[in-house]
């Protein structure tokens, strides 16, 4: 059987107003900007991920911008014909070829779980181990040994973002300082069809094939850098 390939890699930046100004130590956000990434498979399947960072370059050595830019002239023609069933072999080609870009590669290994769970009809919890207590991912197996406490931090992802960060951290055995996951709850708009839900001070976790999400294409467009 010949393999899946990976078609095609979209980079959208994307502006979402917010509830308020989200005032950080180094910025003060007006909006938030998140880059969508869309990965088109041969087989007809797409996956979305997110690349979000607070605040851009006065946070961090990516911005909003830069993520795009190295999305679209640099890591996606990588990925572009590799196997789109073999996430790992995928992202050691980008780390292999380009240093650094944390925030690019993970929302583009997000838009690959995304697309590989929805392929095989699994939760993205379920291809990084399932849920607890069956499993845990290996840095936090590491911190766990060490003795470390984990917490579950945001970068004030949209609804993309914020449910690849879930489907991760619902694989942990313990989340000593829990999570705050609030990101979605800052936006006055969404772009996807149905948002994340949070009930009792909680984030559900979608067990839908993927992320759990289906892009809103009228909202997108609309929200979009032209």
């Amino acid at each position: 059987m010949s393999p899946i390939l990976i078609e095609s890699i979209q980079a959208i930046v994307v502006d979402l107003p917010t509830i308020r100004p989200h005032k950080l130590a180094m910025h003060t956000m007006q909006k938030q900007t998140l880059v969508v990434i869309r990965a088109k498979c041969s087989d007809g399947i797409e996956g979305i991920g997110e690349s979000t960072t607070i605040g851009g370059l006065a946070y961090g050595n990516e911005s909003p911008e830069s993520i795009k830019q190295n999305i679209d002239s640099h890591l996606g023609p990588l990925l572009v014909g590799q196997d789109a069933a073999n996430i790992n072999v995928a992202m050691l080609r980008l780390d292999k070829a380009a240093k650094g870009n944390t925030f690019a590669k993970s929302g583009l290994e997000s838009a690959l779980l995304d697309a590989q769970g929805k392929r095989i009809g699994l939760p993205v919890s379920e291809l990084l181990g399932g849920r607890v207590p069956r499993a845990v991912l290996r840095t936090a197996q590491i911190a766990e040994v060490a003795g470390i406490a984990l917490y579950g931090g945001t970068m004030l992802e949209g609804a993309i973002g914020t449910l690849a960060s879930a489907h991760a951290f619902v694989t942990l055995n313990k989340l000593t300082w829990g999570t705050e996951l609030f990101g979605p709850l800052l936006l006055t708009e969404e772009i996807v069809a149905e948002p994340p839900v949070y009930r009792d001070f909680h984030l559900e976790v979608p067990r839908t094939p993927g992320l759990g999400l289906t892009l809103d294409e009228e909202r997108l467009a609309f929200f979009s850098r032209t």
